[in-house]
């Protein structure tokens, strides 16, 4: 009597477990999310008593009812940060009180609970050094690539310190210069964009007409860069243009790649005229010294007209060359080459050109030895 006895208690907590609705292997659910639509539909439970879920993968949820299982998704899609404050329906096919939903049919969402108040957390925000705020929806597939592309960074924005915080306060800093890296967003994120610290400049060299150091803003490009330095060299035909960065020489065809191609901080161009063979410098009273490229064709003559000419007052008759690998300089008239009384000097690579302003000039053996006679004759007097 007792066995029986047992045998009907555990017969009547059967049937109390299957009106209750226990999710057992082989059973159908339908599940909903208010706030990921792309998980609503139905789902079969296999042999193992796991479903396969979007977002989440294999989930484990026999043995429990439909309650306890909407509150084991709600809390992995938290906290796999997918969905915050999720609100997740399950109902068991079939089961006494539950109406039959097909596929693919959106179930009525649940009425919120004053524990879980409705809120709108499927987005996210750029903010800092940009044109005006963005707030966007974060759906699957979100990147702080596609985020950043929403907006346009002002002219001092630090794009190689691009804040990421995320729901929780984990902060995370990328550099977003040559383009952002896949990341994926969660809602709530939160993306800065900083303002530059100080100026950055990149350095312009070769046959521009200034070279030197160009200010730096996002959205340079390397023929804006040459441009600001005066444009090519006049005369310059189909230039060789460099992009250095960080050790590496890219070679970009001109004007085409230049004026597509983008600048970073502290980038170097070298402007190379066609058929140049090296660099020479003029130092002095010339209204642009600095760094020149020198080509077969490129002469004393040449160089001065290319530096913008000689400084009113400056020494032309006597122009110091000083060669490479040589210790003294030598002296050439450019007033009698520009005359047509002396042929023209070409110049090498390597070639330092040196022009005396007012006041300074050099004397050689000849006018030392006039010197010393006139002195000569006035002592012996």
């Amino acid at each position: 009597m007792r066995l029986l006895a047992l045998f009907a208690v555990s017969l009547v907590a059967m049937v109390a477990m299957a009106q209750t609705g226990v999710i057992k292997p082989k059973d159908k659910i339908t599940l909903s999310c208010a706030q990921e639509k792309a998980m609503d539909g139905e789902y079969e439970v296999n042999g193992d008593g796991v479903v396969q879920l979007p977002f989440l993968g294999i989930v484990e949820i026999a043995g429990l009812s439909p309650q306890d299982a909407e509150t084991r998704i709600e809390k992995l899609l938290s906290d796999e940060r997918i969905v915050t404050n999720a609100q997740v329906t399950i109902a068991v096919v079939g089961a006494p009180g539950v109406p039959q939903v097909p596929p693919n049919k959106e179930p009525a969402p649940k009425k919120p609970s004053p524990e879980k108040p409705v809120t709108n957390p499927q987005r996210a925000s750029v903010f800092g050094a940009v044109e005006s705020k963005v707030d966007f929806e974060v759906v699957p597939g979100s990147t702080l690539g596609t985020a950043l592309a929403m907006v346009k960074p002002s002219p001092k924005a630090d794009l190689g310190s691009v804040l990421l915080t995320r729901a929780d306060g984990s902060a995370f800093s990328f550099d977003c210069r040559d383009g952002a890296p896949d990341v994926p967003l969660y809602a709530g994120d939160r993306i800065e964009i900083p303002d530059l610290t100080e100026p950055q400049t990149i350095t312009v060299l070769g046959a521009v007409v200034s070279p030197g150091a160009v200010e730096f803003y996002p959205g340079l490009t390397v023929a804006d860069a040459i441009e600001k330095c005066g444009g090519v060299t006049p005369g310059t035909d189909g230039p060789s243009i460099t992009l250095v960065r960080k050790g590496t020489r890219t070679k970009l065809a001109w004007p085409e790649e230049a004026r597509a191609t983008t600048i970073q901080a502290d980038d170097a161009v070298e402007v190379l005229a066609y058929g140049a063979l090296g660099n020479v410098t003029v130092e002095g009273s010339v209204r642009r010294p600095g760094y020149y490229t020198v080509g077969e064709s490129t002469t004393l003559g040449s160089l001065i007209k290319s530096a913008g000419g000689a400084e009113r007052g400056s020494n032309l008759t006597r122009v110091a060359v000083l060669r490479a690998g040589e210790k003294k300089p030598s002296y050439f008239d450019y007033l009698a080459i520009e005359q047509g009384l002396q042929g023209d000097v070409p110049l090498r690579s390597g070639d330092r050109v040196q022009i005396d302003g007012p006041g300074k000039r050099r004397y050689g053996p000849g006018a030392a030895a006039g010197i010393v006679g006139l002195a000569w004759l006035i002592l012996g007097r």
